[in-house]
């Protein structure tokens, strides 16, 4: 069967555009544009707010066998993180330790580190000491500001200064999404406050929101801990959350718009996009997908003069 359409102009041009800008797109990823050099650390910093740990830690060994530009002095302060939520304090300072410069003023996310290691293993004399040493600094920075606050929150409890230790909780509170695992810390400082304060019920709030989700950080299983101390008669929220796996295609289905429109900007050699976008597999499949239509679709395609379109198929 034949069909014949007359559209008054060449679509040629169009459907050459088309075909490059998805090409572009699907195959950005395989020739190295359009990926961010940090997007596995976000990767990492994913996995932590999921409670999933050990995938986190996974992600880092993996990326540590390859061939990159990623500083080691960043790769440790990654695995001693991801060590820190696992409950790990002595091998995260550890391996802070053994990557410090000993003629080098250590950067304020090693700082902040080590001081949580300290604050969650119980040593608030040691953390006091480098609080106090690097007060400035830390308040001063604009990195970890939700952590800071923590961290005063909970040398205030040491202290047995509850309201002070309170205002600290709170406020990390905004700087942070819920699931955040410092945010969790804050609920869980929260907790031990309005129970030393002889409220039960806010006490159970901050807890149930601790470890709601909370996988298998270190702070949910404190949580954990305390509930089944306060409320055993109680039902405690879930660990774990459901991953919503059956959407992934339908969402990339719904931005091959705006990864066709990526792939232009690189036809333009606009470098300022193709370093700020990265792809799903799912996202990559589909753009494959319209690739291949489109290389079926030119192949049945035959241009008569006069801007009639002549499509030869079989039905």
């Amino acid at each position: 069967m034949e069909l014949t359409f007359h559209l008054g102009f060449d679509p040629t041009p169009y459907v050459v555009i088309l075909f490059v800008c998805v090409g572009l797109a699907a195959f950005g990823r395989v020739l190295g544009i359009g990926t961010q050099s940090d997007a596995w650390i976000r990767q990492v910093n994913r996995a932590l707010v999921a409670g999933e740990v050990r995938r986190s830690r996974a992600l880092i060994r993996l990326h540590s066998r390859r061939p990159d530009s990623t500083p080691s002095s960043v790769l440790a302060r990654l695995e001693a993180n991801a060590l820190l939520w696992e409950g790990r304090f002595h091998r995260a300072l550890s391996i802070l330790d053994q990557n410090a410069a000993a003629d080098a003023e250590p950067p304020v996310p090693e700082i902040i580190l080590r001081l949580e290691c300290l604050v969650f293993d119980q040593r608030a004399a040691e953390a006091r000491a480098l609080f106090g040493r690097h007060a400035e600094l830390l308040r001063a920075s604009s990195i970890g500001k939700a952590d800071v606050a923590v961290i005063e929150g909970f040398l205030a409890l040491a202290d047995g200064d509850l309201g002070r230790a309170e205002e600290a909780f709170r406020a990390a509170l905004p700087v942070v999404p819920q699931r955040d695992p410092i945010a969790r810390a804050a609920r869980f400082g929260l907790a031990a406050v309005a129970h030393r304060q002889e409220r039960p019920a806010h006490a159970r709030r901050h807890l149930a929101l601790t470890i709601a989700d909370g996988g298998d950080l270190f702070i949910a299983d404190w949580a954990a801990e305390r509930w089944s101390e306060l409320f055993a008669n109680e039902a405690m929220p879930h660990r774990r959350r459901a991953k919503p796996r059956r959407r992934r295609f339908g969402r990339a289905l719904r931005n091959v718009g705006r990864d066709l429109v990526f792939g232009l900007s690189v036809l333009r050699l606009s470098k300022r996009r193709a370093a700020n976008h990265s792809f799903t597999r799912a996202q990559v499949s589909w753009l494959v997908v319209i690739d291949a239509i489109l290389i079926v679709a030119l192949r049945a395609v035959d241009y008569r003069p006069g801007g009639g379109v002549h499509v030869a198929g079989i039905v």
